[in-house]
């Protein structure tokens, strides 16, 4: 994520940190190394359009 937008790599965690910490995003792989995280919003509106 750091290369694509340009800024450093502890920048970046600070972001996906921030991002967690408001519920925007949510860490799936319980690691603490090489963690991944879900676009929580997104999920929702694809689990939306699946419901019957």
């Amino acid at each position: 994520m750091a290369e694509e937008l340009r800024i450093s790599r502890q920048a970046a965690t600070n972001l996906v940190g921030k991002f967690e910490k408001i519920g925007i995003v949510e860490e799936i792989t319980g690691k603490e190394r090489y963690k991944q995280y879900m676009f929580v919003d997104y999920v929702r509106i694809i689990e939306e359009g699946t419901r019957i």
